[in-house]
């Protein structure tokens, strides 16, 4: 659950903290996020929010969880949960990577390196979730 929690906060805090920043000269986008035509940001956005919507279901699964007697029922409800962690933790990683690769798109390299390095985590992930009874 500290887990979710975790990616919950740091999800929702990326959200507003976005690569590249904002527009801040006057005009008709003004606060608009710089970066927001390129598909690497708005991959970013999406799986940002994807990230902080999986690991906040897991966080309400566990507390709705907590509250059963029956042990199968809470079982169900912490399996689901653990599945909704994986998912955002992967995501949050394709948020990482999407937002490095959008901010070091000058530096075509160093982008394409990050994303190899990051890209390391998920046959984890891949074993984790095929492995889960």
């Amino acid at each position: 659950m500290i887990v979710a929690a975790l990616i919950t906060t740091v999800a929702f805090a990326a959200g507003f903290t976005i690569p590249g920043g904002y527009d801040g000269n006057d005009g008709p986008k003004q606060g608009m996020a710089i970066l927001s035509r390129k598909a690497a940001f708005k991959v970013f956005i999406i799986t940002d929010a994807l990230a902080m919507v999986c690991s906040a279901a897991a966080v309400f699964l566990h507390l709705i969880g907590a509250s059963f007697v029956e042990k199968l029922k809470l079982m169900h409800f912490y399996y689901y949960a653990v599945v909704l962690i994986i998912v955002a933790m992967a995501s949050m990683v394709i948020a990482f990577m999407t937002g490095l690769f959008t901010v070091l798109e000058h530096s075509l390299e160093l982008a394409i390196i990050e994303c190899v390095i990051c890209s390391f985590c998920f046959p984890v992930f891949y074993y984790s979730l095929s492995h889960l009874h």
